[in-house]
């Protein structure tokens, strides 16, 4: 038995699809995309897309039945596995960035709470060129 005919013998709806695979019109635009979970993508729809535009949206989401294109399936792949990576890089960048943000609050506050320790030590360094702020050039705000 074919996956079509499976598909046809179980009565065509959704709790007979796929959880994960290849599907039409899974979003408006695209007539072809890979799926984790087309439930999640069907209670999104009716969740959020408007009234309007959600049975048309689920009239025309469906999992695809025959055999795609060789390109298709290992391009797919390929892609899939790159937009891993690039989550996870994306999980550690994020982290990596909210530690970044902490250290430069903590060193903006440190450097504001020194300021005038430090324009006395610049001055007492090069007295030849003291520091009179906010600028080296007079005149001119930060």
């Amino acid at each position: 038995m074919t996956n079509y005919t499976a598909i046809l013998l179980r009565g065509h709806t959704p709790r007979d699809w796929p959880k994960q695979g290849w599907y039409w019109c899974l979003h408006h635009d695209e007539l072809l995309e890979w799926t984790h979970d087309v439930g999640e993508r069907i209670r999104y729809i009716h969740a959020e897309k408007l009234q309007d535009e959600q049975r048309r949206r689920c009239t025309m989401l469906r999992p695809v039945l025959g055999e795609l294109p060789e390109a298709i399936l290992t391009s797919g792949a390929a892609y899939r596995k790159a937009l891993a990576a690039c989550d996870r890089t994306r999980a550690a960048f994020d982290k990596a960035e909210t530690a970044f943000d902490k250290a430069e609050t903590a060193y903006n506050m440190a450097r504001a709470a020194n300021l005038p320790a430090l324009i006395a030590q610049h001055n007492a360094e090069y007295p030849d060129t003291p520091w009179v702020g906010p600028t080296i050039f007079e005149g001119e705000t930060a």
